[in-house]
Order: C-alpha cells, then structure tokens, then sequence
C-alpha cells in the first residue's frame, strides 16, 4: 500500500527497470502545491501502473509456461492527491476500471481523490 500525504518522506529512486509509482515527483507536486501537478502526476502514476499490470501479466504467462510457482494476482495500490481537477480525476478513475466516483472531503473543504487499485 503507498499513501501520499503531504508530510510524509518518500526517498528518491531512480532506477527506471523498477515498476511502479514515482513517489519523488508526487512529494515534489505536494510540496510546491503547483497548479495542474496533480493532473501530470495522474499521467505518471497511470503510465507505471499500465507497465506494472504488463509485467505481471508477462510473469504469469512465463509462471504458466515454465510450471512454476503462482504469481499473486492482486496488487494493491492506495494514493491521495488533494485539489484534483474533478473531470480529469474521475476520468483517469474510470479508465482504469472503476466506475464509482472516489471522491473524499479534506478538512480545508477541497476534494481529494482517493484511489484503491487493484492490478
């Protein structure tokens, strides 16, 4: 599970044959609080989950050729943005399978997107 809260810490990582989320770019976007970060750091987190679901994908394919053992089929993924641009948001929710909006309100009144996904 990956939670991004404004005050936690995430280290940096630069090893690009690593699927999965790039949590620097995310702290950076809550850090400066930037106008559309929020809708570039979907993009991102979309591209690494998509490459993230093909490896699995290819896993179990060879898991399955080869004989050998079970690959987990769910993966679970937890994140937060505040301030999301509601359309691209839900958008970006709806294009990787759910159909339920995932809105929550934060205590400054602004939406926050929160997004369960299972790969």
């Amino acid at each position: 599970m990956v939670e991004v809260l404004p005050d936690v810490y995430f280290d940096k990582h630069y090893d690009d044959d690593i699927p999965g989320l790039l949590l620097d770019d995310l702290r950076v976007a809550e850090l400066h609080q930037r106008k559309g970060v929020a809708t570039a750091m979907l993009k991102l987190v979309e591209r690494d989950i998509i490459e993230l679901a093909e490896l699995m994908d290819l896993a179990r394919r060879h898991r399955k050729l080869t004989g050998g053992e079970r690959v987990v089929s769910m993966t679970t993924i937890e994140l937060r943005l505040c301030s999301v641009n509601s359309r691209q948001a839900l958008c970006f929710y709806r294009r990787m399978g759910f159909q339920k909006e995932p809105w929550l309100s934060s205590r400054n009144g602004k939406k926050q997107l929160f997004l369960t996904l299972l790969i």
